[in-house]
């Protein structure tokens, strides 16, 4: 829902002949192979700081994971 919106609204700045720029990030392997604290220390280091690096650390705080084939669960 949240992308259909976005896209409207770039399609109606485009339309005023505004120019938009859109970056797309995947983060989810990023997420699942590196250590939290170590992805954070290269996020500020990179310059993401400010609203966009809290909601990153937020998304990663008290997350698990496991790996299930067929009825086989591994520990979180």
């Amino acid at each position: 829902m949240h992308l259909l919106k976005a896209t409207e609204k770039w399609k109606e700045e485009i339309n005023k002949g505004k120019t938009v720029g859109v970056i797309f990030l995947d983060f989810s392997k990023a997420f699942d192979s590196v250590c939290h604290k170590t992805l954070q220390s290269k996020l500020k280091a990179s310059g993401i700081s400010g609203n966009l690096f809290e909601w990153l650390t937020n998304y990663m705080m008290n997350r698990t994971q496991y790996v299930q084939i067929e009825n086989q669960r591994s520990k979180t």
